[in-house]
């Protein structure tokens, strides 16, 4: 998917390159009010053709092209392949869904989801509803265990496609959404002490000998009782992984709080103001994980925001800002809220979106989701043609018409893109 999202980059690049300084001037309200989904390049002076044809493009290279990374599988399946490593894993698989929900491609998206449901998702036992965050793609799991920011897709996903194809052509989209919810609520298991490990994606121990906050290996010591979660109980935020030493600490881009407001709003489990409140501390914890001076974030951290301890490896290893850290400039810029216009400039991430000014630009008054992606009863009445998906609503923001319904948190804005997990 990194290749993907290259891809996305590279075509916003060649759209804005040779133009003079563009300052986009906030809209005092969002989509949801105006029923106007925002496109910052047509603003800019491009076609709306134009556009659209360049995103078409990319999708077209990733999926269908000669250097695509989705391969069906038979007459039913499908999955996305992390090409460098020759596996497919629940970041590839969830965002592939992510795509194809936004991009209406109903065939993709089923594809994907029962190889998901197939070859990754635990069926019972104590990872009941979780997924192994890699498979070979023969759909041998390589590893049991599940990286936390795959589920967060998979629900939220879900959720969209339920809202824009409803639960009655063959996937009850809901009802899978809120069974892996139900299933991250924490558990109770007997969990086996190992040393070394990677944090739950493999088992229950830690990573490279670090620790989290109240980690504690012990060495062939007997089982004890542990409890499994997505979201950590005490602190609201999620977990690096949902058991063993994971779930500790946590992963700044994995914050994504637009999408616990997604779910407050759609998965109706009963759990609105959790995930509401879920949202805020995700929030509050983007503010504690930026470094003031240079807008930069870790790899990982505590969920106090601090670094980690005695975690080893080269030069401080996951404490820098690395491979991970680069999507939550992304995300940040792609999760405020109408009532905290200003978060962008006072936010200590500041520094750090300025250097990518389109990402700066952008705040949550024009956020929106795509009509098509709220349940019908939520719809404006529209054409068929208006309400087909001509959109990545959430992080890059295809142009389309008579979008409306639900100012979460997400901008509309044709440059903002996720490189992680996340969509285009």
């Amino acid at each position: 998917m990194v290749k993907l999202l290259t891809k996305v980059a590279l075509a916003a690049c060649l759209l804005m390159a040779g133009q003079t300084a563009f300052a986009a001037t906030p809209w005092k309200k969002g989509a949801f009010e105006t029923k106007k989904y925002r496109n910052l390049f047509v603003e800019m002076g491009y076609s709306k053709k134009d556009v659209d044809a360049k995103l078409q493009e990319v999708f077209n290279d990733c999926f269908y092209g000669p250097n695509k990374v989705y391969f069906e599988v038979g007459d039913s399946m499908g999955y996305v392949s992390d090409i460098k490593n020759h596996d497919a894993r629940t970041e590839g698989m969830s965002y592939g869904l992510m795509i194809a929900v936004q991009f209406d491609k109903k065939d993709i998206f089923d594809r994907l989801w029962r190889w998901s449901k197939k070859y990754m998702q635990h069926q019972d036992g104590i990872r009941e509803g979780y997924f192994a965050w890699s498979c070979r793609t023969d759909g041998t799991p390589n590893s049991p265990g599940a990286a936390s920011d795959g589920e967060l897709y998979f629900i939220t996903a879900l959720i969209f496609a339920s809202n824009r194809w409803g639960d009655d052509t063959g996937i009850n989209y809901k009802a899978e959404a809120q069974r892996i919810l139900n299933c991250t609520m924490p558990k109770e298991y007997d969990a086996p002490q190992r040393p070394g490990g990677f944090g739950g994606f493999g088992g229950f121990g830690g990573f490279g000998g670090g620790q989290g906050q109240g980690q504690q290996q012990q060495a062939n010591a007997a089982p004890q009782k542990a409890k499994m979660y997505l979201i950590d109980p005490e602190t609201k935020l999620i977990t690096f992984t949902p058991d063993g030493g994971g779930q500790t600490y946590t992963d700044p881009s994995y914050h994504i709080p637009a999408f616990y407001e997604v779910w407050a709003k759609w998965a109706d489990d009963g759990r609105s103001d959790y995930w509401n409140e879920c949202a805020k501390k995700s929030r509050e914890f983007l503010h504690k994980a930026i470094n003031e001076k240079t807008g930069l974030n870790p790899d990982m951290c505590q969920f106090d925001g601090s670094e980690m301890q005695g975690w080893g490896g080269r030069r401080n290893a996951s404490n820098n800002f690395r491979y991970d850290s680069w999507r939550v400039p992304m995300k940040t810029s792609s999760t405020h809220k109408a009532s905290t216009t200003s978060w962008i400039s006072t936010a200590p991430t500041a520094p750090c979106l300025k250097k990518t000014r389109f990402l700066a630009q952008v705040d949550s008054a024009n956020s929106a989701i795509p009509s098509d992606l709220l349940p019908p009863q939520q719809q404006p009445p529209c054409s068929a043609a208006t309400t087909r998906a001509k959109s990545l609503s959430m992080h890059s923001g295809t142009p389309s018409t008579n979008h409306s319904k639900m100012a979460t948190s997400m901008p509309t804005t044709t440059v903002s893109f996720d490189s992680s997990p996340s969509c285009i």
